[in-house]
């Protein structure tokens, strides 16, 4: 299956600041897709583009609510069925993916490609979910690949601005009963955060050898001092105990910027760009701004990890020149509650022809003695080298006996036994 269209699965996890939602549609609440035709028949909403040539199909299509009787993931694969012509069938088709979004409800994501009786294939993208006691779904389909991806951009906006009444209504309902039984929350003036705070987007970013569209995760890091300032980014070499904003505001200008915060609206601004406000929303755990969370970090001194830490990565370079072809890696940390580790990992190169097949692979390792402080891993190999990297528990892994998720530099190590 094509990676763009792997790719999409991820979209609608993205938890990107999108434009509050200016229509509506039964239970559901979006912005439409600019340019695009609206057909309301049989209770579903349906989108077409108006720049279509003639055989070329593409939609997107908000089915009608459903109070949900019956199991979740049951009621989403009758549907998929149920919204097939006759005759269709499914050739391909990804794993399903679950996902409780941060809104507090169930999603499932489901990519199939089908074939009709007179041999034409459909690319299809389920959307469906669980807010309340209602099940909702969305398709987004076109005829060929090259649709698919022509208007993905058009979805993957449509996806981020959609939500439902039902949810916000539960939302609502939880919200009045918190005010009853807790003192009222006062939002800080303009400045007043301190510390690191750590949030995580999903993005589309374009693949110029592939020609495709392939997920990415984005971490993101700000440092905030009470005086107003932000800086973007986690400081080099472990120095966030000792972290100095005028000393980053001399070396890393574009990276420090200014906050305000006015009511329940932040304003981030940077040197090259004048922000604008977003929602703000001060939590137990650190803070909302648009739909986004962060989570504050805390320092972890003398903290004894026990578990094999490890981190994979793929990059594509197939292109039609150079053929199918991948470079892939992994970086693995065993640490012990001793205070030793041992670190291992590889880059590997491979790529073929039609008639060549290359490959190579650059492995690496080491171990030695290690001490966290604060924020910071400090590593000290058996032949003296010493690295220092700035380190941290995911904040929604902290409760863990062992963390299943740390953090070290910015990216993230899943524990793997």
């Amino acid at each position: 299956m094509p990676l763009l269209l792997l790719a999409l699965l991820f979209l609608l996890t993205e938890v990107a600041i999108a434009q509050r939602p200016s229509d509506s549609f039964d239970n559901a609440v979006f912005n439409a897709p600019k340019g695009w035709r609206r057909v309301e028949s049989g209770g579903t909403l349906i989108f077409i583009p108006q720049d279509l040539r003639s055989g070329e199909r593409v939609l997107i299509a908000l089915l009608p609510s459903e109070v949900l009787s019956s199991n979740f993931r049951d009621w989403f694969k009758a549907k998929i069925r149920q919204s097939l012509q006759d005759g269709e069938r499914i050739v391909k088709e990804s794993d399903l993916l679950e996902q409780r979004v941060e809104e507090g409800y169930d999603t499932l994501v489901k990519l199939i490609e089908t074939r009709d009786s007179a041999g034409y294939s459909y690319h299809r993208l389920y959307l469906g979910a669980r807010p309340g006691n209602r099940a909702e779904m969305v398709l987004y389909l076109a005829s060929s690949a090259e649709l698919f991806k022509r208007y993905g951009d058009t979805f993957q906006g449509f996806a981020l601005s959609l939500d439902y009444k039902s949810a916000r209504s539960s939302d609502i309902s939880k919200e009045a009963t918190s005010t009853l039984t807790s003192p009222p929350k006062i939002n800080k003036p303009t400045g007043g955060l301190s510390g690191l705070y750590t949030g995580n987007k999903y993005r589309l970013n374009y693949n110029a050898l592939t020609n495709t569209y392939e997920h990415k995760n984005v971490n993101i890091h700000y440092i905030f001092s009470p005086d107003g300032r932000v800086y973007q980014g986690l400081p080099k070499g472990g120095t966030l105990e000792n972290f100095d904003m005028d000393l980053a505001t001399r070396l890393e200008p574009k990276k420090v910027g200014r906050y305000e915060i006015s009511g329940n609206k932040i304003t981030l601004s940077w040197p090259d760009s004048a922000g604008s406000p977003s929602d703000y929303k001060p939590t137990s755990w650190g803070m909302k701004i648009g739909d986004t969370p962060f989570y504050r970090v805390k320092p972890w001194n003398g903290l004894k990890l026990d578990g094999t830490y490890s981190v994979k990565s793929f990059v594509n370079t197939s292109s039609r020149i150079s053929g199918e072809g991948g470079i892939a890696g992994e970086n693995v940390l065993i640490f012990r509650r001793d205070g030793t580790f041992e670190s291992s990992g590889f880059t590997g190169y491979a790529a073929s022809t039609s008639n060549v097949n290359t490959a190579a692979t650059v492995k690496r390792s080491g171990r030695g003695s290690y001490k966290i402080t604060g924020n910071t891993l400090e590593l000290k190999f058996n032949d003296g080298t010493t690295l220092r990297s700035t380190f941290y528990v995911h904040p929604q892994n902290e409760s863990e006996p062992r963390p299943g998720l740390i953090v070290i530099d910015g990216t993230y190590y899943l524990l793997r036994d």
